[in-house]
């Protein structure tokens, strides 16, 4: 099964956050950058087995701050793993933020 789900480039630029997934044939139809996350303005993809954590915070903390953004990552991170987990995540993230939303 596929799903697809498409906008207009005018509904992209005005949306608060366009999220921008890959699958496995990606660098057959694209450049991929060698890198976890990357976001533009109001447009963000990531690859790999944490993007969902990257995009997760990235999209709090423009939307609710970075603070908010480090108590979710840290409630879903493994234990033992917690502080560790956070500091990967924003080290990520922090860079793409400029001024939050």
């Amino acid at each position: 099964m596929v799903l697809e789900a498409q906008a207009t480039l005018h509904e992209a630029c005005s949306a608060d956050v366009v999220l921008v997934g890959s699958g496995l044939q990606t660098r057959e139809v694209a450049d991929v950058l060698d890198q976890p996350f990357v976001a533009r303005g109001n447009v963000a993809t990531a690859g790999g087995c944490l993007a969902s954590v990257y995009l997760a915070a990235w999209v709090i903390a423009r939307q609710e701050g970075v603070d908010a953004a480090r108590s979710a990552i840290h409630d879903v991170a493994p234990v033992g793993e917690k502080e560790e987990h956070v500091e990967r995540a924003m080290r990520h993230v922090m860079p793409f933020l400029g001024a939050p939303a």
